[in-house]
C-alpha cells in the first residue's frame, strides 16, 4: 500500500481592523510599493467578494493571502474570492512581487477586511457556530486543527492521518497530491483531503486505516445509541463521476452508501462545499456493526497490519472515473 501525502497548512490567525501593511527590514534591495487593497463592497456576497488596488510599478504579480495563508497569484491588480462561508470576516493580504528580484525585493503585504453577508452557511469562522459540530461523541477522521480546538473535549477517538498509527492509504497507487488553497468548510484557511485521480489504472480507492487498537475498540460504543449517530462529510469538485464511501467493522467487506450528483447522498459539482450527513442506522440496515469482541481481536491484514480500515472512498459499481477527490470534515458523532 502507498501512503498519500497531504499538504498540512498551519492556521494563521490575523488581528487587522480596516486597512494597513505590516513590517520587514530583511530585505537588501529597494522594496517595491506596498499596495492598498480595498473591497469593492457592492460585490460582498454570502461566498463571495473582489479586491482590487493600484498597480504597482516594477511588480510582475501579487501574491494573495487570506487569513494569513497564501491562496492565489495574479498578474493583475484585482483578486476575485469564492467558495467563502456566509457572515464570515476575512483578512485579505496582498502584496507586490518584482520580475527583477536583483534591482527589487517584495513588498510588505498591504491588508484589509470584510464580512460576508449571511448568518453563516455551511461554516461559520473557526467553524465554532456550524450546527455539526453541536453534538457529542465525535469519532474523527478528518479535521482541520483550529476547528479540532472547538470540540476537542468532545473527541472519544482520532483517526486523523498523523503518520503513526493512522494512514490514508491509496489501494491504487493512481492518486497524486492536489492543492487546497482557501477556506475549508468551516471557513477555516486550512488544508483538507485533495486528491486528483489517475485513469490508468482503471479504478481507485483510498483508506483511512489505524493499528490504534484503544481507539477502534471504542467504535463499539456507538452500539448503545446507533439511531443517534451520522457520519458527517463535506465535499466539493467540479467534476461528474459517483464515489463509494464505506465504513468497516472487523467483519463485513465495507459497508457503502453512494455520494453522487442527483441522489440523497449526493452533492452538486459547483465548485462549493456542500454538506453530507448519512444516519449510521443506513449502515447497520446494511450489516455494519461494531462489535467489541470483534475490534478487540482483529486478525493482521495482508501487509500484516493489524488494524481497521475505518473509512474508504472507491470507485463506484456504475464505473465512473472522477478525475479528483475533495473531502473535508469527516467524523462521525451524536447528534
Amino acid at each position: 500500500m502507498k501512503s498519500a501525502k497531504f499538504l498540512l497548512m498551519a492556521l494563521v490567525a490575523m488581528a487587522f481592523v480596516g486597512c494597513g501593511s505590516d513590517d520587514d527590514n530583511s530585505a537588501s534591495t529597494p522594496k517595491l510599493a506596498t499596495p492598498t487593497p480595498t473591497v469593492d463592497q457592492s460585490t460582498i456576497t454570502a461566498t463571495s467578494a473582489t479586491v482590487t488596488w493600484s498597480a504597482v510599478t516594477n511588480a510582475a504579480s501579487y501574491e494573495v493571502q487570506l487569513n494569513g495563508a497564501t491562496v492565489q497569484t495574479v498578474t493583475s491588480p484585482s483578486v476575485s474570492l469564492t467558495s467563502l462561508t456566509a457572515g464570515t470576516s476575512y483578512t485579505v493580504g496582498v502584496r507586490a512581487v518584482p520580475a527583477d528580484t536583483q534591482s527589487y525585493s517584495a513588498s510588505d503585504f498591504g491588508t484589509c477586511t470584510f464580512t460576508t453577508t449571511g448568518e453563516g452557511g455551511e461554516g461559520g469562522e473557526g467553524g465554532n457556530t456550524h450546527a455539526s459540530l453541536s453534538g457529542s461523541n465525535y469519532y474523527l477522521i478528518s479535521l482541520d486543527a483550529a476547528t479540532y480546538e472547538t470540540i476537542k473535549d468532545k473527541v472519544v477517538a482520532d483517526f486523523r492521518p498523523n503518520d503513526t498509527d493512522c494512514f490514508l492509504y491509496d489501494w491504487a497507487s493512481n492518486f497524486s497530491d492536489g492543492t487546497s488553497a482557501g477556506p475549508n468548510f468551516y471557513g477555516v484557511v486550512d488544508s483538507w483531503v485533495n486528491i486528483q485521480i489517475g485513469t490508468a489504472t482503471g479504478w481507485f480507492g483510498a483508506g483511512f486505516f489505524s493499528t490504534n487498537l484503544d481507539n477502534i475498540k471504542k467504535l463499539a460504543q456507538i452500539n448503545a445509541d446507533v439511531n443517534n449517530y451520522y457520519l458527517h462529510m463535506a465535499w466539493k469538485g467540479t467534476n461528474t463521476g459517483n464515489y463509494a464511501v464505506k465504513l468497516y467493522d472487523g467483519v463485513i467487506d465495507g459497508c457503502p452508501v453512494i455520494v453522487n450528483v442527483d441522489g440523497e447522498y449526493g452533492f452538486a459539482r459547483d465548485g462549493e462545499w456542500h454538506e453530507i450527513e448519512v444516519p449510521l442506522k443506513y449502515f447497520y440496515d446494511k450489516g455494519l456493526k461494531y462489535q467489541e469482541s470483534v475490534l478487540t481481536s482483529l486478525a493482521p491484514d495482508a501487509s500484516g497490519n493489524v488494524g481497521l480500515n475505518i473509512m474508504a472512498i472507491t470507485q463506484s459499481d456504475d464505473g465512473t472515473m472522477p478525475q479528483s477527490l475533495q473531502i473535508d470534515a469527516v467524523f462521525i458523532y451524536k447528534k
